[in-house]
């Protein structure tokens, strides 16, 4: 709180008064009273405290554009203080010589023959036939393992009606249940010479099993097989296309250093070198151990993979129908015991029946489980299927370095045209035709979305918080503006080699709030943050306030009476303290309250003049009349 105007004590200015009686006594009729400095108490919509900072407007959204390429600027389509649009074109590159090596690399992959289409090769076709049977269901392994699910199923459905039949008929006559026992009886030894039989044709299946579905495999195989052997080193086709080579260089080298007769015979057998080389070169290229070998291994090893999974389908689905002989066995075996049950009059038919049927259960889930099996193994094998499909394709030469430069080459023609990241308004433009691009070639910003940026000293910033709002004003505007603190910095501004920069400075953002301003980037603009604001609050001059001698806040009031104005003390609470301003509360104040300034020497109950005109609160012609009515009075 600021310091307070100190009033004589009570006690002195008592003892003054009695000390001069007799003079006032004498004096008092002829003592005419002096005019005191007054105002009234201000009703304030809002108070405000501030602190005040200069800072530069910006654009909050900015973007700088660079170019990938070096080549020289060859147009610009802009200029600073244009508006701009995503993807509008700014400038372009010089492209001549990227679209020449462009052309000349198509034309190099036209004369190889390379083709960007991916031709099926038979590694394909078997992968999309064993997926297409595996998507229509028509999978052999998977076929017989649904047969032999439904075969359980249809078990299950005759022992559980052989059950509840047996449930029905144990109250009924012996010859129906004994018709009903050898019924039984027959239905199971069919499912049993069913079962027998289909063990038989997958025993049959899998010995003649002859791996038709991978046959291209074991060509791929057999064939890298066969190169691998003809790039041996013992290889009798390179062994002489070597000794060819060293045989016409040494004929060279002798007739060069003047062996021969004639300059033509010189030039003829290093025709012969280069030519032995070239085919040197093209049968070491054709017969290389180390790629072949590698091709021989990785062919091998995906044969092998899908004879395993088909051998393993095989085995799979042989077991299971074993599992199946077995089980329809004992189905037969528990009709026999039934039928027997029911001759020897033993009552433990229904017994029997619901032994079969818990059989038939037991089958139904074996059925299921060998059937997902199965669903695995064919996976797995066009698992094998697909991934040598695609070491096809690679192999097809579909990743070819060429198509790969050609492809980069087209993406940098599409960079020679340097376009607008963003929408905004071009506020930098350093690109220069005929010149290669260095650095940032445009700044584009937003001139719509406005910050303004500040630097708070250190004694300011504490009070300053993220939120506060602010008012702004340009001197070349003279309009305010509303505004947002949005971002104070955690750190003081530091000089570029990382020292403190003597008087702390915190960078802090102002965002403009105000819609369609006249503010410009780059304008210096002063900022009002109001660090706190009462509002419908009264208020007078901090000089009117005072304190008493017990340190309470007081102010000085003048009361009207017939011989001018009375000084009166009045006890007020201080609110927020602006430089000039001050917000009171306390009884009796209003805006009609005449408050004294210069109360230095002033006295509770001294008599007053005031000027009324200037306070608004009485006619010019009135004030006049009272000051010359009072002269006479004199």
């Amino acid at each position: 709180m600021k310091a307070r105007k100190i009033v004589i004590p009570v006690c002195i200015v008592a003892g003054l008064a009695a000390a001069g009686a007799g003079v006032y006594t004498v004096a008092k009729n002829a003592a005419v009273p002096t005019y005191a400095e007054a105002a009234l108490v201000e009703k304030k919509d809002s108070l405000s405290e501030y602190v005040t900072v200069t800072g530069t407007v910006k654009s909050a959204s900015a973007k700088n554009v660079y170019a990938k390429l070096n080549y020289p600027v060859e147009s610009i389509f802009v200029s600073v203080g244009d508006t701009v649009h995503k993807g509008d074109k700014l400038c372009v590159l010089d492209s001549d010589s990227l679209q020449s090596e462009i052309l000349s690399q198509q034309t190099t992959i036209d004369n190889n023959n390379i083709t960007t289409q991916y031709q099926l090769t038979q590694a394909e076709k078997d992968y999309q036939s064993a997926l297409e049977e595996y998507n229509n269901g028509t999978s052999s392994t998977i076929l017989s393992c649904k047969q032999s699910l439904e075969m359980a199923k249809s078990a299950v459905d005759k022992a559980q009606e052989n059950y509840d039949k047996a449930v029905e008929m144990s109250s009924h006559d012996k010859s129906t249940q004994l018709k009903n026992a050898e019924l039984n009886l027959q239905n199971a030894k069919d499912a049993y010479d069913d079962a027998v039989k289909a063990l038989e044709d997958a025993r049959k299946e899998t010995k003649e099993e002859d791996y038709y579905s991978i046959d291209s495999l074991k060509k791929a195989y057999e064939e890298a097989e066969e190169t691998f052997k003809k790039a041996s080193p013992s290889n009798n086709e390179i062994r002489a296309a070597q000794q060819e080579y060293e045989v016409a260089y040494s004929s060279y080298c002798r007739v060069a250093a003047g062996g021969g007769s004639a300059y033509e015979s010189a030039a003829e057998y290093a025709s012969a070198v280069s030519a032995a080389e070239q085919k040197l070169a093209a049968l070491s290229e054709k017969y290389d151990v180390v790629k072949s070998k590698e091709r021989y291994q990785e062919a091998l090893k995906a044969y092998e993979i899908a004879k395993a999974d088909i051998d393993e389908a095989h085995s799979t689905a042989e077991k299971n129908a074993e599992k199946a002989v077995e089980n329809a066995k004992k189905s037969v075996e528990s009709a026999e015991i039934a039928l027997q049950a029911v001759k020897d009059e033993t009552g433990d038919g229904v017994k029997a029946y619901k032994t079969q049927l818990a059989d038939a259960q037991l089958q139904y889930e074996n059925a299921k489980d060998n059937l997902a099996a199965a669903e695995s193994s064919v996976e797995k094998s066009l698992a094998t299927l697909k991934e040598n499909a695609e070491r096809e394709r690679t192999l097809s030469g579909l990743n070819n370095v060429q198509l790969i430069t050609l492809k980069n080459l087209e993406e940098q023609l599409e960079e020679t045209e340097i376009c607008a990241p963003c929408d905004g308004t071009v506020t930098m433009v350093n690109a220069v035709e005929g010149t290669s691009p260095a650095g940032t070639l445009f700044t584009i910003e937003d001139t719509s979305d406005l910050v303004v940026t500040a630097y708070l000293r250190e004694y300011d910033v504490s009070n300053v918080k993220v939120g506060m709002p602010v008012k702004i004003k340009s001197d070349a505007l003279g309009e305010e503006y509303e505004g947002i603190v949005t971002k104070i910095a955690p750190t003081a501004e530091k000089r570029a080699d990382g020292s403190d920069a003597g008087t702390a400075l915190f960078e802090t953002e102002i965002a403009v709030t105000s819609k369609d301003t006249a503010l410009k980037i780059g304008m210096t603009a002063r900022l009002s943050i109001i660090v706190e604001e009462v509002t419908d609050v009264y208020a007078v001059t901090y000089d009117s306030i005072s304190a008493d001698e017990n340190g309470s806040d007081i102010i000085y009031v003048a009361e009207k009476t017939d011989m001018g104005y009375t000084v009166k003390t009045v006890p007020v609470t201080v609110g927020l303290e602006t430089d000039y301003l001050a917000e009171i509360s306390g009884e009796g104040i209003s805006e009609d309250t005449v408050v004294l300034s210069n109360t230095e020497l002033l006295i509770e109950g001294q008599t007053v003049l005031i000027n009324e005109e200037e306070l608004g609160i009485a006619p010019a012609e009135d004030t006049a009349e009272t000051a010359e009515s009072e002269d006479k009075t004199e």
